[in-house]
């Protein structure tokens, strides 16, 4: 897809961290900052479909956390799923999250950038 960063394989450290957290998830699967970091592994060794499932899960965890709203549009967005993503933005916008510049410099939001409603997305937050 294109606006998606380049795939890359997870380095040893990286593999060895992402078995551990798993394994700490099934025995604590709500554990919210444990999957805070399970998710964001995900995103940063490219695995954006598992990333996605985490953060689904942490916005039914976490239903007025600004922040897991944000990073479940940016999994999205990673995805193509743009019109989903725009709307968890939105959301998270309105849960109070607003950082204008990092919306406009997050690499995980270019595809959604493309995005005609992304301008709208904008003016939600001042800058």
């Amino acid at each position: 897809m294109s606006g998606q960063p380049p795939e890359r394989k997870a380095s040893r450290e990286e593999r060895i961290e992402i078995r551990f957290l798993e394994g700490l998830r099934r025995r604590t699967p709500d554990d919210v900052e444990l999957l805070k970091a399970l998710g964001d592994l995900y995103t940063q060794v490219g695995e954006f479909e598992k990333g996605l499932e985490v953060d689904r899960h942490l916005s039914g965890r976490c239903p007025d956390d600004a922040g897991v709203w944000y990073n479940l549009g940016c999994s999205l967005s990673l995805l193509g799923q743009l019109e989903e993503a725009l709307k968890t933005l939105r959301h998270a916008i309105d849960l109070g999250w607003c950082d204008r510049q990092h919306l406009l410099e997050d690499k995980d939001l270019a595809p959604v950038r493309a995005h005609p409603g992304f301008e709208e997305l904008l003016e939600r937050c001042p800058a």
